[in-house]
């Protein structure tokens, strides 16, 4: 059996029924440890990953022939599609039980005798397999290894002259962002003024670690370059005016078009990847 771990409602919002209440907790499996190796960085692709969508691929490509009445289509497509499904307890010999060879067979066959009826049954029968599979693992093998991880990752410090660790960065970035509100807040102008150069260099900063994963840099200009320069500029321009719930509304704007827009794709399933994977 794999390991088992608690994860309590709060760490993952986006896997637990709606209905359930903060405090409670659910119970997911881990998956076993040979399944790294099918995925990046143990593996040059992602196997697995790949693999999955060639078999829904096959699947989808049988029933159509088969609807079609294309039969020698429709057994190439099966053929396809069960060396890849056998070729699954062989990359992850743990889940050998959950293969269901005798259903694959029957596919093949049913597929040479062009008996419909029974290759639609089993692929039913296969689908209910991958199914129950994909209802136990699939949500926590995304998370442990097609989310984002930033551990290693490092962010310049142009004000100190070194670099420093991406949770350093953040941790900066968030104490830069509530200064500012402070100080707007109490009418400090002056030091709202300063601390807005900060996080203007701070954001630089971190643009600079995008491309370590993204390496198309339209990410980076639409997030972190030129196309939300001008929402730090309009906040700069706010300090002349003397209501300051004018800077503070700029200020929200700016962190909801910046910083909630990467939290949103990368945080959550950050942390609960570190979590998983300090758990196994």
């Amino acid at each position: 059996m794999p390991a088992k771990i608690l994860l309590t409602l709060v760490s993952i919002l986006l896997l637990c029924p709606p209905m359930a209440m903060a405090g409670e907790t659910v119970e997911l499996s881990l998956p076993p440890a040979s399944l790294a190796k099918w995925y990046k960085p143990a593996n040059k692709r992602q196997v697995w990953l790949h693999t999955m969508f060639r078999l829904r691929r096959a699947m989808q490509a049988v029933k159509d022939y088969a609807a079609e009445g294309d039969h020698i289509a429709m057994d190439k497509w099966a053929n396809k599609l069960i060396k890849d499904y056998h070729s699954l307890a062989d990359m992850v010999p743990e889940w050998r039980d959950e293969i269901d060879p005798a259903w694959a067979e029957r596919l093949l066959q049913a597929s040479r005798k062009k008996d419909i009826n029974n290759v639609n049954l089993a692929l039913r029968k296969i689908s209910v397999s991958c199914k129950s599979c994909h209802k136990e693992y699939r949500a926590i093998v995304a998370a442990s290894y097609r989310s984002p991880t930033y551990k290693d990752l490092m962010v310049k410090d142009s004000a100190k002259g070194k670099d420093m660790k991406f949770r350093q960065a953040m941790k900066q970035l968030s104490y830069t962002v509530n200064r500012i509100m402070i100080a707007l807040q109490d009418g400090h102008s002056t030091v709202a003024r300063r601390s807005t150069q900060s996080l203007k260099q701070q954001l630089h900063d971190l643009g600079g670690t995008c491309q370590t994963c993204h390496k198309d840099v339209s990410t980076k200009i639409r997030i972190l370059g030129k196309d939300s320069s001008p929402d730090i500029e309009k906040l700069q321009q706010t300090f002349q005016q003397t209501d300051t719930k004018v800077s503070q509304r700029q200020l929200g704007h700016l962190s909801v078009n910046i910083c909630a827009r990467c939290h949103g794709i990368h945080r959550t399933l950050a942390g609960l990847r570190e979590m998983v994977i300090s758990a196994d």
